[in-house]
C-alpha cells in the first residue's frame, strides 16, 4: 500500500509470547512495512501490530492499528508507535479484526 508492504495474518502459535518475535522477524525481513499477526489461544484473541519506522514516519502507528483490532474482537490494547499488543476475548473475531487491523492502516497512509 503506497509503498509500504502490509501483512495482517493469522498465525499458529502455542504461546501468544511468540507473536512478538515472529512479527520482528518478518517485519525485518520485509523491510518498510506493518506487519499484524494474531493468534486465538485458550478462548482469547492476542494480537500484535511492528511498524517499521519509515510506515511510522507517514503515519501508520502500531498502538492505533492494534486498538482498532482489538476493539473488534472485544478487547483493548496498545504500545509504541513501532510495537503494540493487544487481545480480545472473542477468537471467533479474530479475522475481522485482522481485517481491521489492515483497514486502519490502509486510512493511515492515504
Amino acid at each position: 500500500v503506497g509503498g509500504v508492504r502490509v501483512v495482517a495474518e493469522p498465525v499458529q502459535v502455542d504461546d501468544p509470547k511468540a507473536l512478538l518475535e515472529l512479527s520482528d522477524r518478518v517485519r525485518q525481513t520485509l523491510g518498510e512495512s506493518a506487519v499484524v499477526l494474531g493468534c486465538a489461544v485458550e478462548g482469547r484473541v492476542h494480537l500484535v501490530a511492528n511498524v517499521a519506522p519509515a510506515a511510522v514516519e507517514r503515519g501508520v502507528r502500531a498502538g492505533e492499528v492494534v486498538r482498532a483490532a482489538a476493539q473488534v474482537a472485544g478487547g483493548g490494547g496498545g504500545g509504541r508507535d513501532t510495537m503494540a499488543q493487544a487481545g480480545g476475548r472473542d477468537p471467533q473475531k479474530l479475522p475481522d479484526a485482522l481485517t481491521a487491523a489492515r483497514t486502519a492502516i490502509e486510512r493511515a497512509l492515504d
